[in-house]
């Protein structure tokens, strides 16, 4: 044996020893301890990856900034400091400090400093900053080269950069300025008004035209004008012609929109209310309505100024209420319900869609009976296509050809979530498009698809059926289109430059970095266990960098260079490691009637297999992906509960996934976690008699029905939960929606009529007679979500038959607890309650 490979022995044996040593030394973890832990956010690294900056922001302290180099390991660490950014050379980088901006040169420049910086923009290397009324023009590097411009009421910048618009307004007028963004350019007066007040500055996305409205001074007058104002046709302002308009409505300057090209803009009328009433705010509900509560006229309606034949006419209609224009404003997608009333007659929220032609205003109907909810309709980023999800796949509508074209995948490969358990079908997802729209990207159950739109040819570009992983585009959020109440789009990816994918393992819940390009195809960068969060990647280098954590592992700031070496450029909360703290494990069961389904365990800060342990059970629909989530010790917790206080106060705590049967919400949450709970059994020594429940919201209604159904648990605690599921059923939410299709297509699942004895069998009033569980009840009076006054009637039940319970009701709270103190009260009242039916401790006063 060599002498190097005899020291390698003795420095793992010696580590392991340390490590054993230092477990036993670690420190029981206190209330006292909670104030030391902060959360990361990761802002940004520069350009070329050689430096980051990252924040570490605290509940009631100051927050303080960081920037550190990747390669020369310098830090600077800035108390108070926010707004950072790098020029996109990597030679400065600028911060603000008490409406000051601080500029500090990162390639040998000198530091200096503008004062009277409120908040800024940066484009390019130009800063444009405002503070109060002062606006403040500078190129970085270049001080004192600058311009001030005072009495600035409001300003907005275009995409290029190049051009500023701001409003002045003093006691005598009010002036719509042009600049250029440069110290010593001439600004050009545009419109000047001593009566009127403008504000509501809108550029198009080219940065070639912009809009300002103007409303008149005398607080009698409501009427708005609209300005138009083109860089490219040098006519000058131009007024919008308002006569269509009279008593028709009032514009509405929020919200206004222009097309690319500056032809057209957009903007909402806000009709009068022509619904004659007896008393006004009236509201006549009647046996002939199609909705509950009645359809109203709807009030703002969308409207376009064609700016070539200076003509306004509605693009919106109460018929078809909702417009969702395509990118380059040439056409819309809009939709209509006329035909799908009743409600209660379809098995489901339908309505047909038409494409509107706005250089000619006709309506054509291209999809009927098309289901009405999130992802089922998505506009490409281009607006050239209308992907829509329809008899379980989905099909590509071509707005220039007005053809369909279906996408169909294998038998074993569906684009249809079969594991779905809500009421209707929903697709996989989607995840953006490419190339002006020539690729759309589709997911399955594992992999990534990506289809040309024109051919209908498919290529899987990801193998996550063979790795067992499942593979999403990062970042892939759809979002609402403007002013649009229906339809989504979702991004644009550069298939030449090459996109991120996030893998999810299912064996572990362990991560994969993966880089999708045209050139390179699907290529691994990093894995591991934890999750995932804030990833980047370096402008103008191969440098990615992100935030990795686990349950058991604070988050930590990750570098992975180019060449494939990972490192750690920060580890938050270090002051974790000289903590007892848990681990956590995922486990599986089945139950109703599917295999495989998966709970989040989490162990007992300094767990002894030899000792037995209570367990809280924390309950929704899915929470078995909370595996890998770390939380910090708190006493800020909107529900009352928090993981990492629990365990470290010698709890288990199991989070498991619900699979619901339709019809049977809450039969279907009591079948899963039992089963859950005796899986969870069988991987620890948890003591079977001393097993809690806890659930908020949807998990409170949850919680309530599984203790009238079973004594498995010693205790529970429902939290703004729904009690009375028929009173729920038929009442209308704050929003004056009516609550029926909360169960119809929604998260209660229960399609049965309320008046039958299938559907009062899964509510938990009407199962109150067999609760032998003492349950702690927690609600808000100002809860705009469930009312409180089911968990009085429940406890008002369990109070009249003698059962155990108590009700905690917090006056002004909504359907989270917002009160600092609040907060601190709800959880060490369930601390005590837990304490007290879990570890026979002492009944504290407010129980008695």
């Amino acid at each position: 044996m060599s002498y190097n490979t005899k020291h390698m022995i003795l420095a793992v044996w010696l580590c392991f020893v340390f490590s054993f040593v230092r477990a036993q030394d670690k420190l029981d973890l206190t209330e006292n301890d909670y104030d030391k832990w902060h959360s990361l956010a990761f802002e940004t690294p520069s350009a070329d990856g050689k430096w980051v900056v990252y924040s570490l922001k605290y509940r009631d302290r100051r927050d303080t900034l960081f920037l550190a180099g990747t390669e020369n390991g310098k830090l600077l660490q800035i108390p108070g400091g926010h707004s950072a950014k790098f020029t996109g050379d990597s030679k400065w980088f600028m911060y603000i400090v008490n409406d000051t901006l601080k500029v500090k040169g990162l390639k040998l420049q000198a530091d200096y400093t503008i004062a009277g910086i409120e908040n800024y923009i940066l484009k390019g290397n130009k800063m444009i900053g405002s503070h109060t009324k002062t606006l403040t023009i500078s190129a970085i590097g270049s001080l004192p080269d600058k311009i001030t411009v005072q009495d600035v009421k409001e300003f907005a910048v275009n995409d290029k950069g190049d051009r500023i618009v701001l409003i002045r307004e003093t006691a005598d007028k009010s002036t719509v300025e042009l600049h250029e963004p440069m110290p010593g350019a001439n600004a050009q007066v545009l419109l000047e008004d001593a009566a009127l007040s403008f504000g509501h500055i809108t550029w198009n996305k080219g940065g070639t035209a912009f809009l300002v409205s103007g409303n008149s001074k005398e607080s009698s007058s409501s009427e708005t004008k609209l300005y138009f104002y083109s860089l490219t046709n040098k006519t000058g302002v131009k007024k919008m012609p308002t006569a269509p308009l009279q008593d028709k409505g009032s514009i509405v300057a929020e919200g206004m929109d222009i097309s690319d090209d500056g032809t057209k803009v957009f903007f909402d009328l806000e009709t009068f209310d022509s619904l004659k009433v007896d008393v006004p705010g009236l509201t006549v509900f009647k046996d002939s309505d199609q909705t509950i509560p009645p359809l109203k006229a709807k009030k703002k309606f969308w409207h376009l100024w064609d700016l070539e034949s200076d003509t306004v006419r509605a693009v919106e209609n109460l018929e078809y209420p909702t417009a969702m224009p395509n990118a380059d404003y040439t056409h819309a997608l809009v939709y209509t319900h006329r035909d799908y009333y009743p409600l209660h007659d379809y098995a489901g929220y339908y309505m047909d869609l038409a494409i509107l032609d706005f250089s000619t205003g006709v309506r054509k109907k291209i999809v009927d009976r098309q289901l009405y909810g999130y992802q089922q309709v998505v506009l490409s980023a281009y607006g050239k296509i209308v992907a829509y999800f329809k008899d379980s796949q989905w099909w590509l509508y071509t707005i220039k050809n007005g053809k369909h074209r279906s996408i169909k995948t294998t038998l074993t490969e569906p684009f249809l979530d079969a594991e779905n358990d809500y009421p209707n079908p929903v697709p996989y997802g989607i995840g953006g498009w490419t190339g002006n729209d020539q690729y759309v990207l589709l997911y399955d159950k594992y992999d990534i698809w990506l289809i040309n739109t024109e051919s209908g040819a498919k290529k899987r570009i990801t193998a996550g059926r063979e790795k067992n992983t499942v593979y999403r585009l990062y970042g892939d959020r759809v979002f609402p289109t403007i002013h649009s109440g229906f339809g989504f789009t979702s991004k644009e990816y550069d298939l030449e430059r090459g996109f991120f994918i996030i893998g999810l393992k299912n064996e572990d819940y362990g991560y994969q970095i993966s880089r999708y390009s045209k050139k390179s195809g699907w290529r691994i960068i990093t894995e591991g266990n934890g999750s995932v969060s804030s990833l980047k990647k370096a402008e103008k280098s191969n440098d990615i960098f992100f935030i990795e954590s686990a349950f058991d592992s604070p988050p930590k700031l990750m570098h992975v260079k180019g060449s494939g070496l990972k490192y750690t450029v920060l580890q938050s909360n270090p002051h974790h490691y000289k903590y007892k703290w848990g681990k956590a494990k995922l486990i599986s069961y089945d139950a109703c009637g599917k295999n495989g389904l998966k709970a989040a365990l989490f162990f007992p800060a300094g767990y002894d297999p030899e000792k037995s342990y209570p367990m809280i059970v924390n309950i929704y629909q899915d929470k078995s992906k909370e595996l890998h989530r770390y939380v910090a010790p708190s006493l800020r917790i909107y529900d009352g509960f928090n993981t990492a206080n629990f365990t470290t106060n010698g709890y288990f705590v199991l989070m498991p996934d619900i699979h619901f049967i339709m019809d049977q919400p809450g039969k279907s949450a009591l079948e899963c976690v039992i089963a859950a709970a005796k899986a969870a059994i069988e991987n620890a020594n948890i003591n079977t008699g001393r097993i809690a429940l806890i659930g908020h919201s949807f998990g409170g209604f949850e919680t309530s029905y599984i203790i009238s159904q079973t004594d498995f648990f010693r205790t529970g605690v429902s939290g703004a939960g729904i009690s009375d599921l028929m009173n729920f059923y038929l009442d209308i939410d704050p929003y004056q929606k009516s609550n029926m299709e909360r169960f119809d297509n929604g998260q209660y699942r229960n399609s049965q009529l309320f008046n039958t004895a299938r559907f009062s069998a899964e509510s938990p009033l009407y199962n109150v007679n067999s609760v032998n569980t003492p349950l702690l009840l927690w609600a808000g009076t100002n809860d705009r979500l469930v009312p409180f006054s089911n968990s009085i009637r429940l406890h008002s039940a369990l109070w009249r038959l003698g059962k155990k319970s108590t009700l905690l009701l917090y006056d002004a709270e909504g359907h989270v607890i917002e009160s600092k103190d609040n907060q601190s009260d709800l959880y060490h009242k369930i601390l005590d309650w837990f304490a007290y039916y879990l570890k026979d401790g002492v009944k504290p006063a407010w129980m008695e």
